[in-house]
């Protein structure tokens, strides 16, 4: 069976979700939704646009899934929430080139990009983004909504709160507990929990703010 697939959000990321969703020959491109007007009518590497949000309930009989290709965890959370809303499900974007162990979990509407490692009994939430070459050591739990950046190492039984963004080629030793809303900077090495709403940055990585 071919699932028809709609991609919400035309960006850089949804490059990276077209080109995953590409690579199984079970999956179907319609088009991809995005709020930006200007960009109705257009294509992103040969896929139409086919307008915004709105247009989802008039072609919902016409197409079977979807999935959020939006890097901030906020919005992409509040798309993926909307889509379900009006009756579209998630589909879950693995890259044939990312290794997942086979008790590792990975929850609905998350992509996992090329070159990733989910090692075993690691738990991915929904709506996650496991970006390119990251690695999710064994027993780690990622929580709904997290974004996992490039080239990011957790180590064993790490945990990571909602809506938390670990950047790009940060490290995070085991056993570390990650809070809600965290953002983990680019390069930043954690040897410590991180609170909720916290900005750390630096090697060993501090707190240089949280969040309102």
């Amino acid at each position: 069976m071919t699932l028809k697939t709609v991609i919400i959000a035309a960006s850089g990321h949804g490059k990276v979700v077209l080109d995953v969703l590409q690579q199984n020959e079970n999956i179907e491109i319609t088009g991809f939704i995005d709020d930006n007007s200007n960009l109705h009518g257009k294509r992103v590497d040969g896929i139409h646009i086919i307008g915004d949000f709105s247009m989802v309930s008039n072609i919902i009989d016409k197409i079977d899934r979807g999935i959020v290709a939006i890097g901030d965890n906020h919005i992409r959370a509040e798309f993926f929430k909307k889509m379900q809303d009006v009756g579209l499900q998630p589909i879950t974007a693995i890259h044939p080139d990312a290794v997942i162990a086979r008790t590792a979990k990975i929850g609905n509407g998350t992509i996992v990009a090329a070159n990733a490692v989910i090692n075993p009994s690691a738990e991915i939430g929904e709506n996650c983004i496991i970006n390119t070459g990251a690695i999710i050591d064994h027993d780690n739990c990622i929580a709904d909504h997290v974004h996992i950046s490039p080239g990011a190492n957790l180590a064993g039984n790490v945990s990571v709160g909602k809506y938390s963004h670990i950047g790009i080629g940060a490290s995070i030793i085991n056993g570390i507990i990650i809070g809600q809303n965290v953002t983990v900077g680019a390069g930043a090495v954690v040897t410590k929990d991180v609170t909720d709403n916290a900005v750390v940055a630096g090697v060993p990585a501090k707190i240089i703010k949280y969040k309102k």
